[in-house]
């Protein structure tokens, strides 16, 4: 009888061992599952160019804050792109990467201005019902 015991004893340690083991793979097979589901996303890269003029007699914190006033048009820009896009491509938009980069000019004319280029990178994911 001690035998029957014993064994009878490893194999509910096993059992509970499997079942234990079957319980933490399984959160991850269904978020493979779900991830082979999703739609592959759609990518999108967008350019955009501004050029904003100054007062004329501007001082070194003023082409700054002109600067600074051109990079927040381009952020807004790029937000926007994101609620077009969702719009127009019915799914869910987001933001990749974003590059801005700005300039400040004096070409001698009496107005100073700043130049600025900004490029984002979008995904989109259509939604499940598309």
């Amino acid at each position: 009888m001690g035998s029957r015991s014993a064994t009878a004893l490893a194999v509910l340690v096993l059992a509970t061992a499997v079942t234990a083991v079957a319980q933490t793979n399984a959160p991850s097979l269904q978020a493979a599952r779900a991830a082979s589901n999703r739609a592959t996303p759609i990518r999108i890269q967008t350019q955009t160019q501004f050029v904003l003029h100054g007062s004329g007699a501007s001082t070194l914190e003023d082409q700054r804050l002109l600067q600074e006033n051109l990079r927040r048009a381009i952020y807004e820009t790029a937000a926007k792109e994101c609620e077009i896009l969702n719009a127009v491509f019915h799914g869910e938009c987001r933001l990749v990467s974003l590059n801005a980069s700005s300039n400040a000019l004096d070409r001698g004319t009496g107005s100073d201005s700043a130049s600025g280029n900004g490029g984002a990178t979008f995904e989109i994911f259509p939604h499940a019902d598309q």
